[in-house]
């Protein structure tokens, strides 16, 4: 793709440039890119959700019962993983993920105390910025091999679409945390930022859901969003960003750290 960028270099640059630029950005006009990914996934989802005839074993279809508790089991053991993988690296980080454990645990007990049955379908599996292309004429979703620590029989499992929101919630928290970093790396303490990082993050979700919402409503989908369901998907995402900062980029470990604080603080979004 000609002159292409990926979308998380595009946009940690973008916001780090307004981080320390003088005066005050626009909060919504920093956010289009929330609200064109949220239309973006949702355009994707509605494709993935639309199976040729001659693929029926691709339809979307209600979540079993087992795999609500396959959900729930499989966060629990990505933090068990991460609590050892992570002491290895940073003894302070996995102290802290210590005492947050039971209420991590409890988040992602809701993988089986939803209202609605989820649903299950192909999806990315890895939806994050640095899996969408932004050029001159729009965005490209690539890398569709799913989460690499996961085995192929995971990746190929139907999941719910709502993994893939998660996924890039997290990696709008991510992108913003590392362009503040960025831009305190380049011109130090920056007393009077130009541009409030956390005010961003949740403005970026609610455009991103927004936008989502929408798209699959005009898209006819036949799914939503459970807000519940998608915060135990955000949680269980941030266990695995620990397992794999511990084993594969120890340097990247900050920000599964600060996205769990994050999580923990906020719990559940607003209805987008």
């Amino acid at each position: 793709v000609a002159h292409a960028d990926d979308a998380y270099e595009r946009v940690a640059e973008f916001l780090a440039g307004l981080v320390a630029a003088p005066g005050s950005a626009s909060l919504d006009w920093a956010t289009e890119v929330a609200a064109d990914l949220g239309t973006l996934t949702a355009g994707l989802h509605a494709a993935l959700a639309t199976p040729p005839p001659d693929a029926p074993d691709l339809a979307p279809r209600d979540a079993s019962r087992e795999e609500l508790r396959a959900w729930r089991h499989d966060a629990l053991r990505q933090l068990n993983l991460a609590l050892p993988a992570v002491a290895a690296v940073d003894r302070d980080a996995a102290r802290e993920l210590e005492r947050e454990a039971s209420a991590i645990a409890a988040r992602v007990s809701r993988f089986e105390a939803v209202v609605t049955t989820p649903t299950v379908m192909r999806i990315h599996a890895d939806l994050h910025l640095g899996q969408i292309l932004v050029a001159d004429d729009g965005y490209r979703v690539i890398d569709f091999e799913g989460e690499p620590l996961r085995t192929i029989d995971d990746r190929r499992r139907p999941d719910s679409p709502l993994r893939d929101v998660a996924s890039l919630l997290r990696s709008l928290d991510h992108v913003a945390r590392s362009a503040r970093r960025r831009a305190e790396e380049r011109a130090g303490p920056i007393e009077r930022p130009g541009l409030d990082i956390d005010a961003w993050i949740e403005r970026a979700r609610e455009r991103f859901l927004d936008a989502y919402v929408s798209g699959l409503r005009q898209a006819d989908a036949p799914f939503t969003v459970d807000l519940d369901l998608l915060d135990a998907f955000e949680v269980a995402k941030e266990c695995y960003e620990f397992v794999y900062a511990a084993t594969v980029l120890p340097s990247w470990l900050w920000a599964p750290r600060d996205g769990m604080r994050w999580l923990l603080a906020h719990g559940e979004g607003g209805e987008p």
